[in-house]
Protein backbone atom coordinates (compact mmCIF):
# COMPACT_ATOMS: atom_id res chain seq x y z
CA UNK A 1 0.00 0.00 0.00
CA UNK A 2 3.07 2.28 0.90
CA UNK A 3 4.46 1.40 -2.17
CA UNK A 4 1.58 2.28 -4.32
CA UNK A 5 1.33 5.57 -2.63
CA UNK A 6 4.65 6.45 -3.54
CA UNK A 7 4.35 5.45 -6.76
CA UNK A 8 1.16 7.64 -6.95
CA UNK A 9 3.13 10.37 -5.60
CA UNK A 10 5.87 9.93 -7.62
CA UNK A 11 3.81 10.05 -10.43
CA UNK A 12 2.35 13.31 -9.69
CA UNK A 13 5.47 14.83 -9.25
CA UNK A 14 6.48 13.64 -12.66
CA UNK A 15 3.42 15.22 -14.21
CA UNK A 16 3.88 18.52 -12.56
CA UNK A 17 7.63 18.94 -13.56
CA UNK A 18 7.14 18.01 -17.39
CA UNK A 19 4.06 20.08 -16.76
CA UNK A 20 6.42 22.98 -16.28
CA UNK A 21 8.80 22.37 -18.48
CA UNK A 22 6.01 22.77 -21.03
CA UNK A 23 4.74 25.58 -19.43
CA UNK A 24 8.17 27.36 -19.42
CA UNK A 25 8.93 26.09 -22.56
CA UNK A 26 5.75 27.75 -24.16
CA UNK A 27 6.64 31.17 -22.15
CA UNK A 28 10.37 31.10 -22.86
CA UNK A 29 12.55 31.91 -25.61
CA UNK A 30 14.24 28.81 -26.85
CA UNK A 31 17.35 31.40 -27.74
CA UNK A 32 18.09 33.93 -24.92
CA UNK A 33 16.13 32.16 -21.92
CA UNK A 34 14.19 35.15 -21.56
CA UNK A 35 10.22 35.46 -21.28
CA UNK A 36 8.21 35.68 -25.22
CA UNK A 37 7.03 38.73 -25.74
CA UNK A 38 2.95 37.94 -24.76
CA UNK A 39 4.07 36.75 -21.62
CA UNK A 40 5.81 39.65 -20.77
CA UNK A 41 3.49 42.44 -21.87
CA UNK A 42 0.26 40.04 -19.73
CA UNK A 43 2.42 39.81 -16.50
CA UNK A 44 3.99 43.72 -16.49
CA UNK A 45 0.23 44.56 -17.16
CA UNK A 46 -0.77 42.33 -14.09
CA UNK A 47 2.01 43.31 -12.21
CA UNK A 48 2.35 47.38 -12.42
CA UNK A 49 -0.43 48.96 -10.16
CA UNK A 50 0.91 47.06 -7.52
CA UNK A 51 4.36 47.66 -8.15
CA UNK A 52 4.21 51.33 -8.76
CA UNK A 53 3.42 52.06 -5.20
CA UNK A 54 6.50 50.65 -4.13
CA UNK A 55 9.06 52.94 -6.04
CA UNK A 56 10.07 54.10 -9.17
CA UNK A 57 10.90 51.67 -11.93
CA UNK A 58 11.41 52.18 -15.72
CA UNK A 59 10.55 49.87 -18.66
CA UNK A 60 13.68 50.01 -20.82
CA UNK A 61 14.13 48.77 -24.80
CA UNK A 62 17.24 47.83 -26.22
CA UNK A 63 17.23 46.82 -29.77
CA UNK A 64 20.10 45.89 -32.29
CA UNK A 65 20.34 47.74 -35.45
CA UNK A 66 21.15 46.00 -38.41
CA UNK A 67 19.97 42.72 -36.89
CA UNK A 68 18.00 41.30 -39.59
CA UNK A 69 19.95 42.15 -42.14
CA UNK A 70 22.63 40.01 -40.56
CA UNK A 71 20.79 37.30 -39.98
CA UNK A 72 19.62 37.59 -43.59
CA UNK A 73 23.35 36.41 -44.41
CA UNK A 74 24.28 34.67 -41.45
CA UNK A 75 21.59 33.82 -39.10
CA UNK A 76 24.57 32.04 -36.29
CA UNK A 77 25.99 35.11 -35.66
CA UNK A 78 23.00 37.05 -35.50
CA UNK A 79 21.68 34.46 -33.28
CA UNK A 80 24.53 34.55 -31.26
CA UNK A 81 24.92 38.69 -31.16
CA UNK A 82 21.54 38.03 -29.63
CA UNK A 83 22.28 35.62 -26.87
CA UNK A 84 25.36 37.73 -25.89
CA UNK A 85 23.05 40.68 -25.56
CA UNK A 86 20.71 39.30 -23.33
CA UNK A 87 23.89 37.97 -21.36
CA UNK A 88 25.54 41.01 -20.75
CA UNK A 89 22.22 43.28 -19.75
CA UNK A 90 21.21 40.77 -16.96
CA UNK A 91 24.29 41.26 -15.87
CA UNK A 92 24.32 45.17 -15.37
CA UNK A 93 23.66 46.65 -12.47
CA UNK A 94 20.70 47.49 -10.83
CA UNK A 95 17.93 44.43 -10.47
CA UNK A 96 14.98 43.86 -13.34
CA UNK A 97 11.91 42.86 -12.30
CA UNK A 98 11.18 41.49 -15.14
CA UNK A 99 12.93 41.10 -18.74
CA UNK A 100 12.26 39.65 -22.23
CA UNK A 101 13.21 38.50 -25.82
CA UNK A 102 10.54 41.81 -27.22
CA UNK A 103 11.18 41.01 -31.05
CA UNK A 104 13.84 38.80 -32.39
CA UNK A 105 16.05 41.73 -32.56
CA UNK A 106 15.23 43.45 -29.20
CA UNK A 107 15.30 42.80 -25.36
CA UNK A 108 13.07 44.75 -23.17
CA UNK A 109 13.93 45.70 -19.18
CA UNK A 110 11.79 46.30 -16.58
CA UNK A 111 14.26 47.69 -13.79
CA UNK A 112 14.42 49.76 -10.65
CA UNK A 113 15.51 53.20 -11.20
CA UNK A 114 16.45 56.41 -9.05
CA UNK A 115 13.96 59.40 -9.41
CA UNK A 116 16.09 61.66 -11.42
CA UNK A 117 16.77 61.59 -15.11
CA UNK A 118 20.44 61.86 -14.38
CA UNK A 119 20.23 58.19 -12.61
CA UNK A 120 18.66 56.66 -15.37
CA UNK A 121 20.55 58.25 -17.98
CA UNK A 122 23.73 57.10 -15.88
CA UNK A 123 22.52 53.33 -16.26
CA UNK A 124 21.55 53.45 -19.51
CA UNK A 125 25.01 54.51 -20.69
CA UNK A 126 26.35 51.55 -18.73
CA UNK A 127 23.87 49.21 -20.50
CA UNK A 128 25.08 51.03 -24.44
CA UNK A 129 28.40 50.06 -22.76
CA UNK A 130 27.87 46.65 -22.05
CA UNK A 131 25.91 45.72 -25.51
CA UNK A 132 28.49 47.72 -27.62
CA UNK A 133 31.27 45.38 -25.61
CA UNK A 134 29.49 42.36 -26.89
CA UNK A 135 28.53 43.74 -30.36
CA UNK A 136 31.63 45.45 -31.28
CA UNK A 137 33.30 42.07 -32.90
CA UNK A 138 30.19 41.28 -34.97
CA UNK A 139 30.44 45.05 -36.20
CA UNK A 140 27.11 45.95 -34.46
CA UNK A 141 25.20 48.45 -33.10
CA UNK A 142 22.63 48.85 -30.17
CA UNK A 143 20.03 52.19 -29.46
CA UNK A 144 18.02 52.30 -26.26
CA UNK A 145 15.49 53.72 -25.23
CA UNK A 146 13.77 54.07 -21.92
CA UNK A 147 10.26 55.49 -20.13
CA UNK A 148 9.37 55.88 -16.35
CA UNK A 149 6.70 54.33 -15.49
CA UNK A 150 3.56 56.03 -15.06
CA UNK A 151 0.12 54.51 -14.19
CA UNK A 152 -0.47 53.05 -18.24
CA UNK A 153 1.29 49.85 -19.06
CA UNK A 154 -0.52 50.47 -22.78
CA UNK A 155 1.24 53.87 -23.01
CA UNK A 156 4.39 53.32 -21.45
CA UNK A 157 5.01 50.40 -23.80
CA UNK A 158 4.12 52.24 -26.95
CA UNK A 159 6.25 55.07 -25.83
CA UNK A 160 9.46 53.20 -25.35
CA UNK A 161 8.91 51.89 -28.56
CA UNK A 162 8.68 55.22 -29.84
CA UNK A 163 11.68 56.24 -28.07
CA UNK A 164 13.72 53.65 -29.42
CA UNK A 165 13.40 54.15 -32.61
CA UNK A 166 14.12 57.95 -31.83
CA UNK A 167 17.26 56.81 -30.34
CA UNK A 168 18.56 56.05 -33.44
CA UNK A 169 19.22 59.72 -34.80
CA UNK A 170 21.20 60.43 -31.50
CA UNK A 171 24.69 60.74 -31.42
CA UNK A 172 24.53 58.42 -27.71
CA UNK A 173 22.09 55.86 -29.24
CA UNK A 174 19.37 56.71 -26.02
CA UNK A 175 16.23 58.32 -25.89
CA UNK A 176 14.78 59.02 -22.49
CA UNK A 177 11.18 60.01 -22.53
CA UNK A 178 10.91 63.05 -21.08
CA UNK A 179 9.49 66.32 -21.39
CA UNK A 180 11.17 67.08 -24.30
CA UNK A 181 10.15 64.01 -26.03
CA UNK A 182 6.86 64.24 -25.00
CA UNK A 183 6.91 67.42 -27.06
CA UNK A 184 8.08 65.93 -29.88
CA UNK A 185 5.62 63.14 -30.24
CA UNK A 186 2.79 66.06 -29.76
CA UNK A 187 4.99 67.80 -32.98
CA UNK A 188 4.85 64.09 -34.65
CA UNK A 189 0.91 63.44 -34.16
CA UNK A 190 -0.39 66.66 -36.11
CA UNK A 191 2.52 65.83 -38.70
CA UNK A 192 0.79 62.63 -38.89
CA UNK A 193 -2.63 64.54 -39.50
CA UNK A 194 -1.02 66.64 -42.36
CA UNK A 195 0.60 63.53 -44.06
CA UNK A 196 -2.52 61.36 -44.69
CA UNK A 197 -5.00 63.96 -45.92
CA UNK A 198 -1.57 65.86 -48.18
CA UNK A 199 -2.81 64.68 -51.47
CA UNK A 200 -6.22 65.66 -51.10
CA UNK A 201 -5.25 69.05 -49.61
CA UNK A 202 -2.65 68.89 -52.30
CA UNK A 203 0.51 69.38 -49.95
CA UNK A 204 2.93 67.24 -52.05
CA UNK A 205 5.62 69.11 -53.42
CA UNK A 206 7.70 67.02 -56.52
CA UNK A 207 10.71 68.50 -56.91
CA UNK A 208 13.66 66.99 -59.93
CA UNK A 209 17.77 66.62 -59.41
CA UNK A 210 19.36 65.88 -62.08
CA UNK A 211 21.50 63.17 -62.93
CA UNK A 212 24.49 63.65 -65.17
CA UNK A 213 26.24 62.36 -67.98
CA UNK A 214 29.80 63.53 -66.41
CA UNK A 215 31.48 62.46 -69.91
CA UNK A 216 29.21 64.83 -72.18
CA UNK A 217 28.05 66.74 -69.60
CA UNK A 218 24.43 66.31 -70.51
CA UNK A 219 21.38 65.63 -68.53
CA UNK A 220 20.49 61.74 -68.26
CA UNK A 221 17.59 61.44 -66.07
CA UNK A 222 16.15 62.91 -62.75
CA UNK A 223 15.28 62.18 -59.17
CA UNK A 224 12.27 62.71 -58.37
CA UNK A 225 12.30 64.23 -54.88
CA UNK A 226 9.58 64.41 -52.80
CA UNK A 227 8.42 67.33 -50.22
CA UNK A 228 5.83 68.44 -48.08
CA UNK A 229 4.87 71.99 -47.20
CA UNK A 230 4.35 72.61 -43.38
CA UNK A 231 1.88 75.20 -42.25
CA UNK A 232 4.11 77.90 -42.79
CA UNK A 233 4.56 76.99 -46.14
CA UNK A 234 8.41 75.77 -45.59
CA UNK A 235 9.03 72.54 -46.65
CA UNK A 236 9.34 69.39 -43.99
CA UNK A 237 12.32 67.18 -44.28
CA UNK A 238 11.36 63.60 -45.70
CA UNK A 239 13.62 61.72 -42.97
CA UNK A 240 10.60 63.55 -40.73
CA UNK A 241 7.56 62.60 -42.74
CA UNK A 242 8.20 59.25 -44.83
CA UNK A 243 8.63 56.95 -41.90
CA UNK A 244 5.57 58.64 -40.35
CA UNK A 245 3.99 58.21 -43.76
CA UNK A 246 5.14 54.14 -43.61
CA UNK A 247 3.83 53.84 -40.31
CA UNK A 248 0.19 55.16 -41.03
CA UNK A 249 -0.10 53.27 -44.18
CA UNK A 250 -0.23 56.59 -46.13
CA UNK A 251 2.59 55.65 -48.13
CA UNK A 252 0.74 53.64 -50.61
CA UNK A 253 -1.37 56.86 -51.93
CA UNK A 254 1.52 59.21 -51.12
CA UNK A 255 3.93 56.65 -53.35
CA UNK A 256 1.32 56.51 -55.97
CA UNK A 257 1.09 60.44 -56.37
CA UNK A 258 4.46 60.82 -56.64
CA UNK A 259 4.37 58.22 -59.52
CA UNK A 260 1.66 59.83 -61.27
CA UNK A 261 3.50 63.11 -61.08
CA UNK A 262 6.87 62.46 -61.73
CA UNK A 263 5.47 60.68 -65.37
CA UNK A 264 3.42 63.77 -66.18
CA UNK A 265 6.77 65.48 -65.05
CA UNK A 266 8.75 63.63 -67.70
CA UNK A 267 6.44 63.69 -70.62
CA UNK A 268 6.23 67.87 -70.08
CA UNK A 269 9.82 67.81 -70.00
CA UNK A 270 10.16 65.50 -73.36
CA UNK A 271 7.91 67.72 -74.90
CA UNK A 272 9.82 70.98 -74.08
CA UNK A 273 12.60 69.02 -76.20
CA UNK A 274 14.61 67.27 -73.50
CA UNK A 275 15.60 64.05 -74.15
CA UNK A 276 13.30 61.56 -75.52
CA UNK A 277 15.26 58.76 -73.28
CA UNK A 278 15.52 60.80 -70.48
CA UNK A 279 14.87 58.41 -67.87
CA UNK A 280 13.23 59.08 -64.20
CA UNK A 281 14.11 57.78 -61.09
CA UNK A 282 11.40 57.34 -57.91
CA UNK A 283 12.04 55.91 -54.58
CA UNK A 284 10.12 53.04 -53.18
CA UNK A 285 9.78 52.24 -50.18
CA UNK A 286 9.20 48.39 -48.63
CA UNK A 287 5.35 49.05 -47.38
CA UNK A 288 4.37 50.13 -50.94
CA UNK A 289 6.29 47.18 -52.49
CA UNK A 290 4.08 44.56 -49.71
CA UNK A 291 0.76 46.75 -50.19
CA UNK A 292 1.20 46.16 -53.94
CA UNK A 293 -1.83 46.76 -55.58
CA UNK A 294 -1.31 51.16 -55.75
CA UNK A 295 2.31 50.58 -56.96
CA UNK A 296 1.27 48.17 -59.05
CA UNK A 297 -1.26 50.19 -60.81
CA UNK A 298 1.10 53.19 -60.64
CA UNK A 299 4.14 51.55 -62.29
CA UNK A 300 1.28 50.01 -65.10
CA UNK A 301 -0.13 53.25 -65.60
CA UNK A 302 3.51 55.17 -65.81
CA UNK A 303 4.86 53.14 -68.30
CA UNK A 304 1.66 52.79 -70.75
CA UNK A 305 2.92 56.57 -71.23
CA UNK A 306 6.14 55.29 -71.94
CA UNK A 307 8.10 57.34 -69.73
CA UNK A 308 11.46 55.48 -69.15
CA UNK A 309 10.89 54.49 -65.61
CA UNK A 310 13.83 53.98 -62.82
CA UNK A 311 12.08 52.79 -59.15
CA UNK A 312 14.85 53.18 -56.42
CA UNK A 313 15.21 50.80 -53.32
CA UNK A 314 17.25 51.20 -50.49
CA UNK A 315 19.66 48.44 -50.14
CA UNK A 316 19.33 47.83 -46.26
CA UNK A 317 15.33 47.11 -47.13
CA UNK A 318 16.31 44.71 -49.91
CA UNK A 319 18.72 42.71 -48.08
CA UNK A 320 16.65 42.21 -44.95
CA UNK A 321 13.47 41.08 -46.79
CA UNK A 322 13.69 38.26 -49.47
CA UNK A 323 10.07 38.39 -49.58
CA UNK A 324 10.32 41.46 -52.06
CA UNK A 325 12.28 39.84 -54.65
CA UNK A 326 9.87 38.34 -56.80
CA UNK A 327 7.53 41.59 -56.48
CA UNK A 328 10.75 43.37 -58.09
CA UNK A 329 11.27 40.85 -60.53
CA UNK A 330 7.37 41.63 -61.70
CA UNK A 331 8.52 45.30 -61.87
CA UNK A 332 11.30 44.80 -63.81
CA UNK A 333 9.15 42.60 -66.18
CA UNK A 334 6.47 45.29 -66.67
CA UNK A 335 9.52 47.09 -68.11
CA UNK A 336 10.80 49.24 -65.30
CA UNK A 337 14.20 50.12 -64.51
CA UNK A 338 15.59 48.66 -60.57
CA UNK A 339 18.14 50.66 -58.98
CA UNK A 340 19.71 49.78 -55.41
CA UNK A 341 20.03 52.81 -53.32
CA UNK A 342 22.39 53.89 -50.82
CA UNK A 343 24.65 50.68 -51.79
CA UNK A 344 27.64 49.71 -49.28
CA UNK A 345 25.38 50.81 -45.96
CA UNK A 346 23.51 47.61 -45.64
CA UNK A 347 24.21 43.79 -44.98
CA UNK A 348 24.27 42.92 -48.15
CA UNK A 349 27.64 41.04 -49.17
CA UNK A 350 29.04 42.00 -52.17
CA UNK A 351 29.37 38.56 -53.81
CA UNK A 352 25.29 38.40 -53.65
CA UNK A 353 24.67 41.71 -56.10
CA UNK A 354 24.70 39.73 -59.10
CA UNK A 355 21.45 37.28 -57.40
CA UNK A 356 19.94 40.86 -57.27
CA UNK A 357 17.06 41.97 -59.55
CA UNK A 358 18.68 45.39 -59.75
CA UNK A 359 19.44 47.17 -63.46
CA UNK A 360 21.31 49.70 -61.26
CA UNK A 361 23.84 50.46 -57.99
CA UNK A 362 23.79 53.60 -56.68
CA UNK A 363 26.79 54.34 -54.63
CA UNK A 364 25.76 56.13 -50.74
CA UNK A 365 26.82 59.55 -50.58
CA UNK A 366 28.91 58.18 -47.24
CA UNK A 367 31.26 56.73 -49.62
CA UNK A 368 31.49 60.31 -52.11
CA UNK A 369 32.45 62.06 -49.35
CA UNK A 370 35.38 59.81 -49.01
CA UNK A 371 36.53 59.50 -52.39
CA UNK A 372 39.34 61.82 -52.12
CA UNK A 373 41.05 59.34 -49.69
CA UNK A 374 43.10 56.26 -50.51
CA UNK A 375 40.58 53.86 -48.81
CA UNK A 376 37.80 55.63 -50.17
CA UNK A 377 38.97 55.46 -53.52
CA UNK A 378 39.71 51.96 -53.32
CA UNK A 379 36.48 51.08 -51.63
CA UNK A 380 34.48 52.73 -55.09
CA UNK A 381 36.46 51.31 -57.20
CA UNK A 382 35.90 47.82 -55.97
CA UNK A 383 32.43 48.32 -55.99
CA UNK A 384 32.27 49.79 -59.79
CA UNK A 385 34.44 46.73 -60.62
CA UNK A 386 32.07 44.16 -58.94
CA UNK A 387 28.94 45.59 -60.28
CA UNK A 388 30.54 46.35 -63.61
CA UNK A 389 30.67 42.32 -63.68
CA UNK A 390 27.32 41.47 -62.45
CA UNK A 391 26.21 43.75 -65.73
CA UNK A 392 24.79 46.52 -63.90
CA UNK A 393 25.14 50.48 -64.54
CA UNK A 394 26.78 52.74 -61.68
CA UNK A 395 25.30 55.86 -59.99
CA UNK A 396 27.20 58.04 -57.66
CA UNK A 397 25.56 60.33 -55.17
CA UNK A 398 26.50 62.89 -53.34
CA UNK A 399 29.15 65.14 -56.14
CA UNK A 400 29.70 68.40 -54.86
CA UNK A 401 33.07 69.26 -55.88
CA UNK A 402 35.20 69.43 -59.13
CA UNK A 403 37.24 66.94 -57.45
CA UNK A 404 34.72 64.48 -56.40
CA UNK A 405 33.90 64.88 -60.19
CA UNK A 406 37.13 63.98 -61.00
CA UNK A 407 37.58 61.24 -58.74
CA UNK A 408 34.45 59.36 -60.21
CA UNK A 409 34.89 59.70 -63.79
CA UNK A 410 38.55 57.90 -62.48
CA UNK A 411 36.62 55.47 -60.87
CA UNK A 412 35.22 54.30 -63.76
CA UNK A 413 31.60 56.04 -63.47
CA UNK A 414 29.52 57.88 -65.86
CA UNK A 415 26.56 58.86 -64.36
CA UNK A 416 26.55 61.39 -61.38
CA UNK A 417 24.25 63.00 -59.04
CA UNK A 418 24.73 66.23 -56.47
CA UNK A 419 25.08 69.55 -56.14
CA UNK A 420 27.96 70.41 -58.44
CA UNK A 421 25.43 69.46 -61.29
CA UNK A 422 22.43 70.57 -59.80
CA UNK A 423 19.56 71.14 -56.96
CA UNK A 424 16.77 69.86 -56.79
CA UNK A 425 14.32 72.04 -58.80
CA UNK A 426 10.50 72.30 -59.87
CA UNK A 427 9.80 70.68 -63.69
CA UNK A 428 9.01 74.16 -64.65
CA UNK A 429 12.64 75.61 -63.34
CA UNK A 430 14.04 72.22 -65.16
CA UNK A 431 12.14 73.32 -68.42
CA UNK A 432 12.99 77.24 -68.26
CA UNK A 433 16.86 76.26 -67.63
CA UNK A 434 16.67 74.51 -70.86
CA UNK A 435 14.66 77.97 -72.57
CA UNK A 436 16.24 80.46 -70.60
CA UNK A 437 19.76 79.37 -69.52
CA UNK A 438 18.52 79.33 -66.16
CA UNK A 439 19.83 78.76 -63.38
CA UNK A 440 23.33 78.53 -64.49
CA UNK A 441 23.78 75.55 -62.19
CA UNK A 442 21.82 73.48 -63.94
CA UNK A 443 22.12 75.02 -67.76
CA UNK A 444 25.06 73.60 -68.62
CA UNK A 445 23.98 70.23 -68.69
CA UNK A 446 20.69 70.17 -71.28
Amino acid sequence: MVGAQVEHVISILLVTLVSAAVVNAYQRDGLTGLRKKGEFIEAFKRRLPGRAKQGATALILVQIENWHALANSNKAIANRAMKDLATALLRAPVPHEMAARFEADAIILWKRCADDDAALKHHLELLQQRASECLAAKRLTAKIGAVRMGASADKAIRHVILATDRAALQASKIQICDAAFEAWLDMQARLKTRIETAVEQDLLVVLHQPIVDMISGKIAGTEALLRLRAEDGSFVSPVQFIPLAEQSGAIDEIGAHVLRTAARDNQMMRAAGLPSDLFISVNVAPPQIHAWSQLDAAVADALKSDTPLKLEVTESSAAQDESMHDKLVSLRDKGAKLAIDDFGTGYSSLERLGDMPFDTVKIDIAFTRKIATDAGFAMIDAIVRMATASGKDVIIEGIETAEQHALALKAGIRLGQGYHFGKPASVSDLITARAEGLPRQIRSHF
